[in-house]
């Protein structure tokens, strides 16, 4: 009985041990698969920014563009340059309407929106990892390009080790649009960003 016991307690003692040892290697391999999963996910970018941005459209620098984008308030504007004036468009997706400003001509003209705004880099959690890119300002800096495919296009980002945005490129069947960020800064931009100018209600080119 006594060896029995003895011989059973080692039985039992070396597969219990067995059984840690089992389930320290398991542990190491999901710590270590996690890491992997780390390592290939893509850059978590703020869809709400600010932001100065070059457009490039099949290859010609088009704009230069201010960019408040509030993916979290469906609220967007942009600054740019139009015929030798300033102009700006401010999207407020929650009331359903879009504004087309000119400060120098002091018009504003509503147009009705009939969609939401989209979230501009989520896509980029689940891309795939293709390898080193360039910034695109021949300052030296190097990032990660990654690559998704949709029904509509093809999408590529390269982005810093601190999920700063270099570019985003979009191709399509017949054109390739280039986004390349000047500046970017992450996080909800002012609500003073989206404040509409006294003249959007008071002025006769307004259609509201």
């Amino acid at each position: 009985w006594y060896q029995r016991r003895v011989r059973g307690c080692q039985i039992t003692k070396s597969s219990t041990h067995t059984t840690a040892s089992k389930k320290i290697v398991m542990q190491t391999i999901v710590f270590l698969l996690a890491i992997i999963a780390i390592a290939l996910a893509g850059p978590t970018i703020s869809n709400d920014f600010t932001a100065l941005v070059d457009t490039i459209i099949d290859g010609r620098l088009t704009e230069r563009v201010n960019i408040w984008e509030d993916y979290t308030g469906q609220k967007t504007r942009f600054d740019f340059r139009r015929e030798r004036e300033s102009a700006e468009i401010i999207n407020l997706y929650a009331t359903g309407k879009s504004y087309d400003i000119s400060e120098d001509r002091r018009t504003c003209v509503s147009r009705t929106l009939n969609r939401t705004l989209t979230p501009l880099f989520s896509w980029a959690q689940t891309a795939t990892k293709e390898g080193v890119c360039h910034s695109g300002f021949n300052d030296g800096r190097i990032g990660t390009l990654w690559s998704s495919n949709t029904t509509t296009a093809d999408l590529l980002l390269c982005a810093g080790a601190d999920n700063t945005p270099y570019w985003v490129e979009r191709r399509e069947a017949n054109e390739r649009e280039y986004f390349r960020f000047i500046a970017f800064i992450p996080g909800p931009p002012s609500p003073s960003a989206f404040t509409l100018p006294t003249f959007c209600s008071t002025n006769r080119n307004s259609h509201f």
